[in-house]
């Protein structure tokens, strides 16, 4: 992801939630999703260089909603460890809603969100 900015030396990880079974939209309200990714993102950001990425996906023109439900997840079962950038990258028109966690004490936080923006800002220039 931060392939032109040499100087970023975190590891960087996409995050995604898949259905590999039943129905998303039974799932919905069911509390243990949210839960669930609290304690993964727990676990990895164990690991403070850790960062993380996604992206609310557009296809079914529902990406508002994911975005809200991950804010909703984010504020609810963040301990205070962690920052949320949030982004929008316009593509072709699209509105992609994205954004990147990392640890409050990653080395280099400042450096990660300044790029961040850039990418996001850079987005429809390719």
């Amino acid at each position: 992801m931060f392939a032109d900015y040499p100087h970023i030396t975190c590891p960087v990880y996409s995050f995604n939630i898949d259905a590999i079974e039943g129905s998303p939209e039974e799932a919905q309200g069911d509390a243990r999703v949210g839960a669930t990714v609290s304690f993964v993102m727990n676990l990895f950001f164990k690991k403070i260089d850790n960062v993380t990425v996604y992206v609310c996906d557009s296809i079914d023109e529902r990406q508002y909603a994911r975005k809200r439900k991950f804010d909703l997840w984010f504020y609810s079962y963040n301990d205070g460890s962690l920052i949320k950038e949030d982004g929008l990258a316009i593509v072709e028109g699209t509105e992609i809603y994205n954004a990147m966690l990392l640890h409050k004490q990653n080395k280099q936080l400042t450096e990660i969100i300044l790029a961040f923006k850039e990418l996001n800002e850079r987005a429809g220039d390719k």
